[in-house]
C-alpha cells in the first residue's frame, strides 16, 4: 500500500519538476539575451549618440579621403607685359603605403610583386632607382606617401594604365620660368609646396598663392580615389599678378655682358643694377653666378642671394662723391682751391696714403678726375664728424631702402664714439663704412636728380586675375641731400672723369656719361688684403638729363684690378648694346610720360 502510494506520487510530481526545470532554462537564456541586448543598445547609444561625430569621421576616412586643392599662383610680369613666372599642369605621383601591406604571407608575396613592377615603372620617370620607392613605400607607416612631384601632363597616358591598388594621381599647378635663369634672383622661385623661397615670389608670397581649396574622393573597394560630385568641394582663388619694373630685354644684356665681363677679368664673381634716376624704378638687377629656378630642388641655393642688396662692402673711391657733395654744400672749399697732393704719398704716422697717379698738387676738379686719396682725405679733415655722418644717413647709407626684395642688409656707419681724425680721412676716399651697391648707385641718383634722392622700387602694381589694379607704385622723394646747383656742378666733374680721367674706359662717343671709378681693398682676417680687391664703376647718361644709372662691381677680378680698367668697359658695352635697341628708346619715353603722370612725392 505505502510503495504504491509513493508510486503515486512519484507519478505526479515528475511533470511538475520538468515544467519547472523549463521555465529556469527559459528564464536564464532570456536574462543573457536580455544583458546582450542591452550591452548591443548601449554600444549603439555609445555610437550613434554620444560618439556620433568621432565614428563618423572614421568611417569617412575609410571611404571618403580630403584632398587639397592647390591655387593657381599669380603670374610675375616685366614692365612690357613678359611673363616671367607663371604656373603650368603638372601630374604628382603619391600612394598609400597600407594597401601594400597584409598579415597573410601568401597576400603579402603578390603585394610585394606588384609593387615591384610599380617601383620599376617609377624610376623610368625619375632620377630615382626603383629600390629607392620600394624602401620608402614598404617603410613608410602613413595611409600618404609623396613618390614623384611635377610630371609633366605628358605622362598622364602611362600613368593611368598602371592599374594598381594605392598608387595615386593628382593634378598640381607647377611653378614655371620661361626665361630659364634670366632675372632669376629678382624673381626668385618656390619650393615643393609651392611657396616663395627667394625674390618677388617670396616678398610677395601671400599675394600670389592665392587661397586653397579641397574636394573629398571617394574610396572604392579596391582602394581607388574616385571624385564624386556628391561630396563636398571648395574652390580655390587664385593669386593676384605682380608687375615689375624690369625690362626683360634690357636684363639679358646686362647679365650676358657682366658674365662675359666676369670670365674677361678673371673675377670671382659679379653684379649689375641699372635704375631710372628720376623716378627710382630698376631697370635691370642681375648678379653671376646665377641659377635656373625650374632645376632649384636639384642645385646650389646660394646664387639665389639678391647681393645688390644683401652684400656689403667698402665703396671705396666711388663714396668721394658723397665727400665732395658735403663739402661744397658746408661751403669748406671752393672750386679753384688748390690742394698739396704730395706726389702720390701721404704719411700719416704709420699708415701711407697713395694715389695711383703722382699729383703734385690739384683742386677739386682734378682731384675727382684722376681720383686723388691723397685730396679727399685732406678735405674730409674738415668736416665735423656728426656733419660728415648726417649727410652719409641723407644719401641713404646706413639704412636700408626699403625696395620690395628680401634680405636687404643697412651697412655700418662708423662709430662717432671711436672716431678719431685719421679714421676721417680714410672715410674720405671710402673706407670705414660699408655699404650695399644699391645704397651707392642711389646717391649717385640724387645728384643725377638735381639734388633729390628716391626711394628705389621694383614692383610696378598688382593686378587681380579680373584686370583689377590694386596697388600701383609712385617716386617718392627720400630727402634731398644736396642743393640742385651742387648737384650740377658735381655732374660737371664726373663727365671730366669720363672724358679724360680714370673712367675713359666707359666713354663713348656721341653721348655724355657722368661717372666714377672705384678700386677698394679687400679685408681678410682683420686686415686689407694686397691681392683681393672690389672693382667698381658707377655712372648715370645723358649727363644733362639722365635717364638710366648704372653701377658695375666684380668681386676679386685677377687680370685687371681696377675700376677703370675692369668694371668701366662692362658698363660701355652695356649700355653700347642697350642704345642699338629700339626697345630703349621706347621703355625711356614710356617711363618718362609714367614720370610725369606720378610726381615724386
Amino acid at each position: 500500500m505505502i510503495d504504491n502510494i509513493k508510486m503515486l506520487e512519484s507519478s505526479e510530481t515528475s511533470p511538475h519538476r520538468k515544467s519547472r526545470r523549463k521555465l529556469w532554462k527559459f528564464k536564464f537564456i532570456m536574462i543573457i539575451l536580455s544583458i546582450l541586448l542591452f550591452v548591443v543598445l548601449a554600444r549603439l547609444f555609445d555610437i550613434q549618440i554620444l560618439n556620433h561625430y568621432k565614428y563618423t569621421e572614421i568611417a569617412k576616412k575609410q571611404h571618403h579621403s580630403k584632398v587639397d586643392i592647390n591655387p593657381e599662383r599669380g603670374l610675375i610680369v616685366d614692365r612690357n607685359g613678359n611673363i616671367l613666372s607663371k604656373d603650368i599642369l603638372s601630374i604628382s605621383v603619391a600612394c598609400d603605403p597600407s594597401l601594400f601591406k597584409s598579415s597573410k604571407p601568401e597576400t603579402q608575396e603578390k603585394l610585394n610583386k606588384q609593387l615591384r613592377q610599380i617601383c620599376n615603372f617609377l624610376s623610368l620617370l625619375s632620377d630615382k632607382s626603383a629600390d629607392f620607392y620600394y624602401q620608402k613605400i614598404s617603410n613608410s607607416n602613413k595611409e600618404f606617401v609623396w613618390l614623384i612631384r611635377f610630371l609633366s601632363p605628358k605622362h598622364a597616358e602611362s600613368l593611368n594604365q598602371v592599374k594598381s591598388r594605392g598608387l595615386i594621381l593628382i593634378d598640381e599647378q607647377r611653378r614655371f620660368y620661361p626665361y630659364q635663369e634670366l632675372a632669376t634672383q629678382i624673381i626668385g622661385c618656390t619650393n615643393l609646396d609651392h611657396i616663395g623661397i627667394s625674390g618677388i615670389e617670396r616678398s610677395f608670397d601671400s599675394i600670389l598663392k592665392g587661397s586653397g581649396g579641397y574636394m573629398y574622393m571617394h574610396r572604392d573597394g579596391f582602394g581607388y580615389l574616385r571624385p564624386s560630385a556628391s561630396l563636398p568641394i571648395q574652390d580655390a582663388y587664385h593669386g593676384n599678378d605682380i608687375y615689375l619694373t624690369i625690362d626683360i630685354n634690357f636684363q639679358e644684356i646686362v647679365e650676358y655682358e657682366l658674365k662675359q665681363g666676369i670670365k674677361k677679368y678673371e673675377a670671382q664673381s659679379g653684379l649689375v643694377v641699372a635704375m631710372n634716376p628720376k623716378s627710382g624704378e630698376i631697370i635691370a638687377m642681375a648678379s653671376y653666378p646665377t641659377f635656373n629656378p625650374n632645376n632649384v630642388y636639384r642645385q646650389d641655393l646660394n646664387p639665389m642671394k639678391i647681393k645688390a642688396i644683401t652684400d656689403t662692402y667698402e665703396p671705396g673711391s666711388t663714396f668721394k662723391l658723397i665727400t665732395a657733395s658735403i663739402a661744397l654744400e658746408e661751403k669748406l672749399i671752393t672750386k679753384n682751391e688748390i690742394f698739396d697732393a704730395y706726389d702720390g704719398l701721404l704719411k700719416i704716422g704709420n699708415v701711407n696714403i697713395r694715389d695711383e697717379y703722382d699729383l703734385r698738387e690739384g683742386n677739386l676738379a682734378e682731384a675727382m678726375k684722376y681720383s686723388s686719396n691723397i685730396i679727399f682725405a685732406q678735405i674730409a679733415s674738415r668736416i665735423k664728424t656728426e656733419v660728415f655722418i648726417n649727410y652719409v644717413k641723407r644719401f641713404g647709407s646706413g639704412k636700408i631702402t626699403g625696395i620690395e626684395l628680401p634680405g636687404e642688409a643697412k651697412g655700418k656707419l662708423p662709430d662717432i664714439d671711436n672716431f678719431n681724425s685719421n679714421d676721417k680721412k680714410f672715410l674720405g676716399f671710402g673706407y670705414g663704412i660699408t655699404a650695399t651697391p644699391i645704397q651707392i648707385l642711389n646717391s649717385y641718383n640724387a645728384i643725377a636728380n638735381s639734388g633729390k634722392l628716391l626711394k628705389p622700387y621694383i614692383v610696378n602694381k598688382i593686378v587681380t586675375k579680373d584686370g583689377n589694379t590694386i596697388f600701383e607704385n609712385s617716386p617718392k622723394i627720400v630727402s634731398t641731400p644736396v642743393s640742385e646747383k651742387t648737384a650740377k656742378y658735381l655732374t660737371e666733374l664726373l663727365v671730366e672723369v669720363i672724358e679724360s680721367g680714370t673712367g675713359k674706359n666707359a666713354k663713348i662717343n656721341g653721348l655724355k656719361i657722368a661717372g666714377k671709378t672705384g678700386t677698394s681693398q679687400q679685408i681678410e682676417e682683420g686686415a686689407y688684403s694686397k691681392q683681393h680687391y672690389t672693382a667698381t664703376f658707377v655712372g648715370f647718361f645723358p649727363a644733362d638729363n639722365p635717364e638710366i644709372s648704372m653701377i658695375v662691381i666684380l668681386d676679386r677680378p685677377k687680370s685687371e684690378i681696377y675700376g677703370g680698367a675692369a668694371a668701366a668697359p662692362i658698363f660701355k658695352n652695356i649700355v653700347r648694346k642697350w642704345l642699338n635697341s629700339a626697345n630703349f628708346y621706347r621703355t625711356i619715353a614710356k617711363s618718362n610720360i609714367d614720370n610725369k603722370n606720378h610726381q615724386p612725392k
